[in-house]
């Protein structure tokens, strides 16, 4: 009756991806260094290989909205840089210079460095028959519970946690820019008029994108 979240979309994806290649939330705005950073990682992948995959980290400050709180997946790295967990915290919001998120009804502090991951992943194609089997597993477990969704974020950690793949983290200094509440797509508008007019993107990036390919 409708998808079963970002999980589900990538498994439709794999079955014509033959490369390593990069997800994104088609609603958010990530700046050309975070796909700078993706792109060179990319490069020394082996498609044929589940490991090492990565992921870009904002930090943290750099994700919120100034209308409400949001959700956001705060990550745990090694001493290699590499991630070690994704928890979701949800109603993150700065007030006052404090960054909070609520859980069970309380208020609880994190850095404003955190890493953050926005599901922007470098992985390869050979991780298909993991997600294959994760989500009939997850079908077995939801499938008729059509509101349950299978999570991007849940398919990289049971790869970390059941299979040892590495996740290296990486950084970006952008500032994410996406409409979470309808007050923030006056703020999009502006990031990305002045990313225009200071010759970072073109006015009509579709059709340049046209004229390369």
């Amino acid at each position: 009756e409708k998808p079963w979240g970002t999980g589900h979309a990538l498994l439709v994806a794999l079955e014509k991806i033959k490369e390593p290649f990069a997800t994104i939330n088609a609603d958010d705005f990530y700046g050309r260094k975070s796909f700078a950073v993706v792109s060179e990682y990319l490069k020394k992948l082996n498609p044929n290989e589940i490991s090492p995959l990565c992921m870009v980290a904002f930090l943290l400050q750099n994700t919120l909205s100034e209308h409400g709180g949001v959700s956001r997946g705060i990550c745990q790295r090694g001493k290699d840089n590499s991630l070690q967990e994704i928890t979701e915290r949800h109603q993150i919001q700065n007030t006052n210079g404090r960054i909070t998120f609520t859980e069970n009804g309380q208020s609880f502090e994190l850095d404003k460095n955190s890493p953050a991951s926005m599901n922007l992943f470098g992985l390869t194609p050979a991780i298909q028959p993991f997600v294959k089997k994760m989500f009939r597993k997850f079908l077995d477990e939801h499938i008729r519970e059509p509101k349950s969704e299978f999570y991007l974020p849940s398919i990289v950690s049971e790869l970390i946690h059941k299979h040892s793949t590495q996740v290296k983290v990486l950084e970006t200094p952008e500032k994410w820019v996406g409409v979470t509440y309808r007050e923030d797509k006056a703020i999009a508008k502006q990031v990305l008029a002045s990313l225009i007019d200071k010759n970072i993107y073109p006015s009509n990036l579709w059709k340049t994108c046209q004229q390369h390919s």
